[in-house]
Order: C-alpha cells, then structure tokens, then sequence
C-alpha cells in the first residue's frame, strides 16, 4: 500500500528534501559485513526509512548496503539517524524514480 506524506517541523515546514511515500515490505541490509533482515517503513527519492527489529543495532554515520527486493532496487545508503529499532538511510548511488514511487 502506497501512502504519501511529508512532515513538517513544528510551524509546518518541510524540513526532508524529498516528499516519503509508505511502502511497507521486507528488505535486508548489510552493515558490518554482517546480513540482516529488516522491514521497509517508507522511500523517497533520496532514502529511505527501516524496522531492524531483529535486535541488531547499526550507528549513525555508518556506510549499509539495503536491498529492497520487491522493488527491485539495490543502493549503497549512510545512516543519518537512529531512534530504537528505526533508522533513516540516505541513498549513496541511487535516485529513486518517481514511477517506483506511485505505484
């Protein structure tokens, strides 16, 4: 199911660079030379956002590797935040096209 949102700060701005479109499936990343599962929670053009509820922990700034399989999609990706199981990763080598997007 694809959603759009965007998110503004505390007097409505937008303070991401790229409007989040929800897409929730399964996806994998690697980060520390280790694999691991997570969960999808939503994309932009330029990022997206993951649930590694598998306990496993991955610091900001640290450079991931994400596959989102279903949509067909590999990138390089930096961790820009960290909030429990929830992590932001801004795509290194990809720009999500809009079509991916819109379903």
């Amino acid at each position: 199911m694809l959603m759009s949102n965007t998110e503004g700060d505390f007097r409505g701005r937008e303070r991401r660079r790229a409007t989040r479109t929800y897409y929730q499936t399964s996806c994998e990343i690697i980060a520390d030379h280790q694999f691991n599962k997570c969960h999808l929670e939503d994309i932009s053009m330029c990022g997206c956002r993951i649930d590694y509820q598998d306990g496993h922990t991955i610091d900001v700034g640290k450079t991931v590797k994400v596959d989102l399989m279903e949509l067909g999609l590999r990138a390089d990706g930096i961790v820009r935040w960290v909030n429990e199981s929830m992590a932001g990763l801004e795509f290194m080598n990809l720009k999500v096209h809009p079509t991916i997007l819109n379903g």
